[in-house]
């Protein structure tokens, strides 16, 4: 007797190196990808479009870009694609709405009682406390198709269309959702997080209570130092070993198993990196004298006419070459 084997994720050829929001950005690229070297990040896909999320708005430090060149090269692909443009440039788009509720199959993924909402978890992953806050989930050791489900679910996180998703991969966009969220939950920072789980009932010695504010809190481990100035290895072993004893806590198992557990509220780390609903958004754009907003109606003029200009162009060169 046979067994059933479930089918693997593939991804399309050709596939971007790129991890992170980059990877699905750049995908099918037949030419050489500008943006080779660069960490595209949420804020730049905000400075890019002109959209001035309330992160931004609350912190006018972080609208001016520290790579302008990262700015324009993600113009690019955005702007040569007419319906990528159409649900990015435009400033009535849902981009960096976030949606309001997951796909069925996506739902089902968490293995939650209570999985976090969409807002919660784009607050969380869209931009991450720090870098490695996560793990190394989209590292270019993981295959391309792991790095196309969890660059899929950032882009759905930021307001992305699934029919829109699902044409630069081979693999249904609702399959992408789920196999990012199933890597998600494998690791015990996201599975102490989307729990919401006291951590009071978890922990049993001092390391585990360090690791747990650490992840709550967003913050970066203590390193122990010596006098001498050098780090001790032996207190990052013990952190490490930490970490996996939660993650073997029978209470954390059983939360994935969506049994009823007392729980906390779960912290956003970053809140105000999307919009909440849409008239949030529409009352931004209604807000008056908002540069940002007459700078995104500019570009998606300015887009438009250049978009009817290259069809006027076709459209004189096919009628040239028909009646010469």
């Amino acid at each position: 007797m046979s067994s059933v084997q479930k089918p693997r994720l593939t991804s399309i050829m050709p596939c971007s190196p790129h991890s992170g929001l980059g990877h699905w950005l750049t995908h099918q690229s037949t030419k050489s990808v500008p943006v080779n070297g660069f960490r595209i990040l949420t804020l730049d896909l905000a400075l890019a479009t002109y959209t001035e999320v309330p992160l931004i708005a609350k912190n006018p430090v972080l609208g001016y870009p520290i790579v302008p060149d990262k700015i324009r090269h993600i113009r690019h692909f955005l702007y040569k694609n007419n319906e990528l443009a159409l649900h990015t440039v435009c400033p009535h788009s849902d981009f960096f709405v976030v949606p309001k509720d997951y796909p069925k199959e996506a739902h089902s993924a968490f293995g939650l009682r209570n999985p976090p909402s969409p807002y919660e978890l784009a607050a969380a992953i869209l931009h991450p406390p720090h870098r490695c806050f996560w793990g190394e989930a989209g590292h270019k050791k993981y295959s391309p198709a792991l790095r196309c489900a969890n660059s899929a679910l950032k882009w759905w996180l930021l307001g992305i269309p699934l029919s829109l998703l699902g044409k630069r991969t081979s693999q249904a966009p609702e399959v992408l959702l789920c196999q990012a969220i199933e890597h998600l939950c494998r690791t015990v920072q996201f599975k102490l997080w989307a729990s919401a789980i006291d951590p009071r009932a978890l922990i049993t010695t001092r390391d585990q209570a360090r690791v747990a504010a650490s992840i709550l809190q967003g913050t970066k481990l203590p390193r122990a130092v010596r006098k001498d100035g050098t780090i001790r290895k032996s207190m990052n072993k013990r952190y490490i070993s930490a970490r996996k004893q939660i993650n073997k806590k029978p209470l954390l198992a059983a939360a994935f198993q969506r049994a009823r557990i007392p729980t906390i509220d779960r912290p956003l780390y970053t809140p105000g990196i999307v919009f909440r609903t849409k008239q949030a958004k529409l009352d931004w754009l209604r807000t008056p004298n908002n540069t940002w907003a007459e700078k995104a109606r500019y570009a998606h003029r300015t887009l438009y006419k250049r978009k009817i200009n290259a069809h006027r162009k076709r459209q004189d060169q096919s009628w040239n070459q028909e009646h010469i």
